[in-house]
């Protein structure tokens, strides 16, 4: 009986183990730009590092830092921590907490390599963003 209940134990703790951690770095599949080298590790426009001590880094397109015209632009780089609600909810809190600026993600599909989040209320998934892992 001790053998099945050490098997057991072992068992689930096993498969807690090997679940697919979302700490990385993800290329975004579905931008626009046709020619993405899916291949080559370093960041590039629509990236996203998510690092163990709670922080995360989406690249962005850095000649806005730079651009004499005016008006909006898009594409900044994001940083800030990020939070996991439960299994298939996380919070991207962007700058500082305090500033209460989030992006609140579904993870639709976590595995060692691929990554599908969406964007939207729960009942309505608004917009999937596709990952690989670099």
């Amino acid at each position: 009986m001790k053998t099945i209940i050490i098997i057991f134990l072992f068992a689930i703790c096993s498969k807690a183990y090997s679940q697919p951690t979302i700490i990385g770095k993800w290329r975004r599949l579905d931008d626009t730009s046709k020619n993405r080298d899916k291949n080559n590790k370093q960041l590039r426009f629509g990236d996203m590092e998510i690092r163990s001590d709670s922080t995360f880094h989406i690249k962005g397109d850095s000649t806005t830092n730079t651009s004499t015209v005016s008006g909006w632009h898009v594409g900044d780089e994001l940083n800030g921590t990020w939070e996991k609600l439960d299994a298939q909810h996380f919070i991207f809190w962007v700058g500082h907490k305090n500033d209460k600026m989030f992006i609140s993600y579904t993870i639709e599909k976590l595995n060692k390599n691929n990554l599908i989040l969406s964007i939207g209320p729960a009942r309505k998934k608004v917009h999937k963003i596709k990952f690989k892992r670099l």
